[in-house]
C-alpha cells in the first residue's frame, strides 16, 4: 500500500491528529453563570429597586414604596439591583461611620427582608459594590451569594430554597412583550443621569434599568427604541456621613420601579411619578 493511499484512507477516516481532539476541548471547557430571568407574562407585575444600603435606609420610604406595590398589584416578585446591604464597616475607601456598623445592618437586613416577604411572593437580588465588600473580605474564598447569606443569617434557610434568589451576576433579565429589559449594577458611574444605561442599551440592544449611580431618571437611548431608566434607591442621605462634605457631584435622589404584564415601566421618586395624574 502506497503512502498516498495510507493518507486517502486517513481523510477519509476523518483522522486529524493535527487538531486538539474533542475530549480535550470538552474537558478544558468553562461554564459561565447565567443571569437570572423573569418573563413578566409568565410571572406577572413586579418592582425593580436597588440601592437600599442597610442601615443607612429612608425606612418611611420603604414603607410607602410597600403599600404603592400592594396597591397596583405588583407583589408577584421584586429585584433589588445591587446594594442591599451597605457593609460600611468593611469600607477601605473612607473612615468607618459609627451609626452604620455591620451589626446595625444585619438587624436592618433581616427586619426589612421579612416585611417584604409578606408582600412579595419572590425576591431577587443581583450583585452590588457595596455588597461585595464582604465577598472580597473574606478573600473571595466563597461565592457572593454565599457571602450574602451571611447577612441573613437570622432568616429561616429554606427561604432560600425558593423565596429568596441570589445571583453572583451584576445583572438580571426580565423577559417583556414589549422586548426584555436589563437590570444591572454597574460599576462604572457618570454624574450625568442614564448615561450609562443609554450606552447599554445600544450595547445589549434592549431596555436596561440601572442602579449604582443614586439618580431617578427615566428616557430613551439615542434610537428612541429602548427606555433607559435609572431607579434611585431607599438610601437615606441625612444619614450617610461623608455626604455632608461640600462636592460638586450631584444630589442623590431616592426611587424605585415597577412592571406591569404588557412590559411597561412606572418610575417613581419623591415628588413627582411617572404615572399620569398620580404623584407621591
Amino acid at each position: 500500500m502506497s503512502e498516498a493511499a495510507v493518507r486517502r484512507g486517513l481523510r477519509k477516516a476523518k483522522y486529524t491528529p493535527h487538531l486538539i481532539p474533542p475530549p480535550v476541548i470538552r474537558k478544558l471547557d468553562v461554564v459561565l453563570e447565567k443571569p437570572i430571568t423573569l418573563d413578566v407574562r409568565k410571572d406577572g407585575p413586579g418592582a425593580v429597586t436597588s440601592d437600599w444600603h442597610h442601615p443607612l435606609t429612608n425606612y418611611g420610604l420603604v414603607n410607602t414604596f410597600i403599600d404603592q406595590a400592594r396597591d397596583i398589584g405588583a407583589t408577584n416578585w421584586l429585584v433589588v439591583a445591587g446594594d442591599w446591604a451597605n457593609i460600611d464597616s468593611l469600607s477601605s475607601f473612607d473612615y468607618k461611620q459609627a451609626s452604620a456598623g455591620l451589626e446595625a445592618e444585619i438587624y436592618g437586613s433581616t427586619q426589612t427582608m421579612e416585611r417584604l416577604l409578606e408582600t412579595f411572593d419572590r425576591i431577587y437580588l443581583s450583585w452590588g459594590n457595596h455588597d461585595a465588600r464582604l465577598h472580597k473580605a473574606l478573600g473571595y474564598k466563597v461565592p457572593f451569594t454565599q457571602a450574602m447569606r451571611m447577612l441573613f443569617a437570622d432568616l429561616d434557610p429554606r427561604l432560600f430554597d425558593d423565596r429568596i434568589v441570589l445571583s453572583n451576576l451584576d445583572h438580571i433579565i426580565i423577559e417583556t412583550p414589549r422586548g426584555p429589559y436589563r437590570v444591572a449594577h454597574p460599576k462604572a458611574y457618570s454624574s450625568v443621569p442614564l448615561t450609562n444605561a443609554r450606552r447599554m442599551a445600544s450595547k445589549h440592544l434592549c431596555h436596561v434599568l440601572t442602579g449604582h449611580s443614586h439618580h431617578t431618571a427615566i428616557g430613551h437611548d439615542v434610537s428612541g427604541q429602548f427606555t433607559c431608566a435609572e431607579i434611585g434607591g431607599f438610601f437615606d442621605g441625612e444619614k450617610v456621613e461623608y455626604l455632608q462634605r461640600s462636592t460638586a457631584f450631584p444630589t442623590w435622589s431616592n426611587g424605585w420601579s415597577f412592571l406591569d404584564a404588557d412590559g411597561y415601566l412606572t418610575v417613581e421618586g419623591v415628588g413627582w411619578s411617572s404615572r399620569m395624574g398620580k404623584r407621591i
